[in-house]
Formats: C-alpha cells, sequence, structure tokens
C-alpha cells in the first residue's frame, strides 16, 4: 500500500494496548452514566451510543488534551502518560505501532522527526529573557522528582543546554521540552524497530534546527513573538505556506 512514509512533527507511537485503552476510557464512560457494573458491555455501547456529541465533548477528560505538553511543571520520571489513540484491539488494529516495525509488518522506507524548538510555538511559559539563574532554579524545581534517582540531574540539563542558554534562555526551554518529548522517543523507537532484524528498510531521522529569518507571531496570547524552529514549522516549508505577507517573501 505504501511505498514510504514521512511523519512530521508529534510522535507516531501514539497506540496503546486494549487494556490500556479500558483504563483511559473508563472516566469518560462512567461521566456519561455508562459504566454501571450491571450493564453488559453491549447495553455499555448502547448508553453511549444514545448520548449526544455535545454530552460526549462536555465528558472528555482534560488529561486528553495533554497538558503540560509544552512546558516543564509536570516533569515526571515515570513519563507524562498522555492519552493514546488507536488501541490495539487485535481485529482492526493488530499491532503496536513499535511491533509493527520490529516484526517488519510494514517494510518500507520510513523517515520521522521533528523540528528542533516544537513548543516555541506556544509554550507553557515565556522564558525569553530569563536570567541563567533563573534557568537553573526552573530546572531544579521541575525536574527535582528525578533527583533521588538521578542526583545533580538538573546541573547536567543546564550544562547540556549550555549553547542554547547563551543565545537566550528561551530556546534551551524550548529545545530540552522538544527533546525529552519527541526526540529522544524517536531515536528510541527507530533503534528498537531495527534491533528486531525483521525491518531491514532504511529509517532515516531528523531534527530540524532551520528557523525564521525573522521572528513571527506565536498562537499563545500577549503577542508573544516566535524565534526558533516551532511546531508546523517543517510543514509550513514543505507546503511553502510561510507565515509572512506575500510582500514581505518577495
Amino acid at each position: 500500500l505504501f511505498a514510504g512514509a514521512i511523519a512530521l512533527s508529534g510522535s507516531i507511537n501514539v497506540s496503546m494496548s486494549l487494556a490500556q485503552g479500558h483504563a483511559q476510557n473508563a472516566p469518560l464512560v462512567a461521566a456519561l452514566g455508562c459504566s454501571s457494573p450491571s450493564k453488559t458491555s453491549a447495553a455499555r455501547l448502547a448508553c453511549l451510543r444514545n448520548r449526544t456529541a455535545q454530552e460526549i465533548a462536555a465528558a472528555v477528560p482534560g488529561s486528553w488534551n495533554t497538558p503540560g505538553m509544552w512546558g516543564l511543571e509536570l516533569l515526571n520520571a515515570q513519563g507524562m502518560a498522555y492519552a493514546g489513540l488507536p488501541c490495539v484491539d487485535g481485529a482492526v488494529i493488530t499491532h503496536s505501532f513499535a511491533d509493527a516495525l520490529k516484526t517488519g509488518l510494514v517494510d518500507v522506507p520510513l523517515m520521522f522527526g521533528n523540528t528542533g524548538e516544537e513548543s516555541d510555538l506556544d509554550p507553557d511559559q515565556d522564558t525569553h529573557g530569563m536570567s541563567d539563574g533563573q534557568w537553573q532554579a526552573l530546572l531544579n524545581a521541575s525536574l527535582a522528582s528525578w533527583a533521588p534517582e538521578f542526583p545533580g540531574v538538573g546541573a547536567a540539563v543546564h550544562a547540556a543546554y549550555a549553547a542554547a542558554s547563551a543565545t537566550d534562555v528561551d530556546k534551551a526551554y524550548t529545545a530540552f521540552n522538544t527533546d525529552y518529548g519527541l526526540t529522544c522517543g524517536s531515536a528510541a523507537l527507530a533503534v528498537a524497530a531495527k534491533a528486531g532484524g525483521a525491518y531491514g528498510s532504511p529509517v532515516y531521522l531528523y531534527v530540524n534546527h532551520w528557523h525564521p529569518e525573522t521572528p513571527v507571531p506565536g498562537e499563545g496570547e500577549g503577542g508573544r513573538l516566535v524565534r526558533y524552529a516551532y511546531h508546523t514549522w517543517d510543514y509550513q516549508a514543505a507546503t511553502e505556506a510561510w507565515p509572512y505577507a506575500a510582500s514581505a517573501r518577495s
């Protein structure tokens, strides 16, 4: 069906097991009044189908909106536990994305990656102009839960992004957020896929650090300007949907 695939930004490893899906969706079913233990599976399904689109939308848990995705405030050594999308039910979807690669179920060239500072589009915190001391304090606080297992982790991250923070703490903040949320996971997925031995096609990873020549308006409130390689920048470049007026491009 496919000769190859290219994924831009975001994680492509968004599948979950059926048990994980049931656990994730249980609060939604309960909020809609369809989770009574006395109900059969068919009765629960009929109950859900009897709800209006407005009722279902209102019952969607806030966690499904990936809170903290573009910030450091909710960092957890056990993972962020974001909502998954397709459930591996064994019928419609038979393999997780990772397993499909490991087993060679889809063996075609694959390229995936992200921009270098995805969250610069609308970060949870605007750190532009923050002092180096404030940046170190933010890292220490955000990584406090990691410290018992990884002593000095705040200082280590600060040193790893020293070149970026020398330009602007905002660049270091969004680069670190992007690396732990996307870049590192993509690399781990690619290594795991090839380690299985059944996936023979090449896997290409990219990180795009090319950024707008001049700052452009972001998506957040307050008129914050985007300076680095933000989310959707790679797509805009590929489609030439530049965030500038035509007169500015000519």
